[in-house]
Order: C-alpha cells, then structure tokens, then sequence
C-alpha cells in the first residue's frame, strides 16, 4: 500500500538506543549533514525512501548543491543513508536501525514506493501554473 494512504503517517521513530545515540553523534559531529538527515526524514515515506534532486534539498535547506552534496557524501559514508539512481534522479533510503516510519515489524519487508519530491523550478511550465502545486512546492522551499 502506497505510504500516503497509511495511517499514522506522520510519525517517525528513532530506534532507542542506536538511533538516539546516532543522531547525537551526527548533529555533533556535522551539523549540515544532520540538517540533510532531518530534511530526508521529514519527506521519506514510509518505507523510508525520498526520490528528491540536491537541488530541490538545496533550495529548502538554503545551501549550495555543492553544500548538500558534501553532506550527502558524509551521510552515505557514516552508512546514515543509502542512495540508489533511478535515471537521473537519487533515491534516498534512511538507515531503518536508526529512524523508521512505519510499525516495528514492518521492517524486515522491503517494497518500496519511495515518495517524490520536486521543486518549483523542477516542474513543467503548465504545473507551475496550478495555484494548489505551486503552493506545496513554496511551503517546501520554506522549510
């Protein structure tokens, strides 16, 4: 079932006490990238999974891509995300021993929807058009 239609969606749990402890370590160790981790947890679905460009990270979080992208390179090498290509786009997959969205046991399954999260600019000229999307995508860049 996709995450959006879920209940309980909006919860976020961080598993205790490596999760806690990871968290921790992250925001003191690497403040930006624990801002990048916060922003992916925010929008991951419930199979922890964003499809999302650096750009659009970059605009919400209000750094260079450049920025978001030495803070996704030192999330992946301290194993607190995975990203896998889909074309051109990344899909991000938060590291479930630390947070998780869905029930506990949930866990060991691995079907995955991945939600999509796209910019304004990212968006094809008659979708920017549309008051209600253009809104969403404001309150994004607004995070």
């Amino acid at each position: 079932m996709p995450s959006a239609t879920k209940k309980n969606s909006a919860f976020i749990q961080l598993t205790d006490p490596d999760g806690i402890d990871a968290m921790r370590v992250l925001t003191k160790a690497n403040a930006m990238a624990a801002n990048v981790f916060y922003f992916l947890m925010k929008y991951m679905d419930t199979d922890n999974c964003l499809v999302v460009s650096m750009h659009t990270i970059s605009l919400s979080v209000g750094v260079s891509r450049q920025t978001i992208s030495k803070s996704v390179s030192y999330l992946k090498k301290h194993q607190y995300i995975a990203v896998f290509k889909s074309g051109t786009s990344n899909v991000y997959t938060l590291n479930s021993n630390i947070v998780w969205k869905d029930r506990g046991d949930k866990k060991v399954e691995a079907l995955l929807y991945g939600a999509v999260l796209l910019s304004l600019d990212e968006q094809e000229p008659e979708s920017k058009k549309n008051a209600s999307i253009k809104k969403q995508l404001e309150l994004i860049k607004n995070v």
